[in-house]
């Protein structure tokens, strides 16, 4: 099968990873908090409510602006350079941890703004665990 090229302005996996990377070093160093610190308050995180409701909060958000933009998912994908499969399971709430490359991937094909597109999954995610009365999301 042959790879699609990616979409304009996309400098690719490596690049975002390595500026990730760079970011990531500065947050670290600059929360004046040692690895360990940094380690357990990761842990505590992943019973958050909040963080819980993203993988959901994420899939609603991106099937929103892809209606939004009036695109298919096959033409989605064909934009983005992100299968079809994933952004099924993306929208589902199902994929888990998309990788950091096909979030830009999927704005850059919508061309939708990528910090707009995070603050209103985190919108979403709180929303989601405001309602979520009855803890689904900690299931």
């Amino acid at each position: 099968m042959k790879r699609r090229k990616d979409p304009p302005d996309y400098e690719g996996d490596d690049a975002m990873n390595w500026a990730f990377s760079i970011v990531e070093k500065e947050l670290r160093a600059a929360s004046g908090l040692s690895d360990e610190q940094i380690a357990e308050n990761i842990k505590k995180a992943r019973t958050n409510p909040v963080i819980l409701a993203f993988p959901r909060a994420f899939g609603l958000r991106l099937r929103a602006v892809r209606e939004e933009r009036k695109m298919s998912r096959p033409e989605l994908a064909d934009t983005s350079n992100v299968p079809v499969r994933m952004i099924v399971m993306i929208e589902r709430g199902v994929g888990g941890e998309a990788p950091m490359g096909d979030v830009f991937r999927l704005c850059l094909g919508l061309k939708y703004d990528v910090l707009k597109f995070y603050r209103e999954i985190e919108q979403e995610a709180r929303r989601l665990a405001e309602e979520d009365e009855g803890g689904l999301l900690g299931a």
